[in-house]
């Protein structure tokens, strides 16, 4: 995903979107489970419109979701990352943000 491109999809995620994006983004490419992203941002869990804004998330590109299997009633856990696009976006900003700087 290009910068522009990744600069677009940003702008149109809710404070909400973007607070779940950014906990994923800190995280640094580690798997993260709903119970870390709920504690990260203050709740005890998450609820049915975290997980949606997640999965609006991963039909942007910008987050992956995998199923983890583990030894739970229901025999997994789902894991979420920051997307290799995502990532990918943010070190293009970075260095075009650090060649702006050297030419000012």
């Amino acid at each position: 995903m290009q910068p522009d491109e990744f600069a677009k999809q940003v702008n149109e995620l809710t404070n909400h979107q973007w607070k779940l994006l950014e906990v994923l983004i800190k995280e640094n490419d580690d798997w993260v489970n709903r119970r870390r992203i709920a504690q990260i941002i203050g709740k005890r869990r998450l609820i049915p419109y975290d997980i949606d804004c997640l999965l609006l998330l991963e039909e942007r590109e910008l987050v992956d979701i995998r199923k983890v299997q583990d030894d739970t009633p229901i025999g997994y856990q789902v894991v979420y990352r920051a997307s290799e696009q995502t990532l990918a976006a943010l070190e293009q900003i970075n260095e075009i943000k650090v060649r702006e700087n050297r030419i000012i």
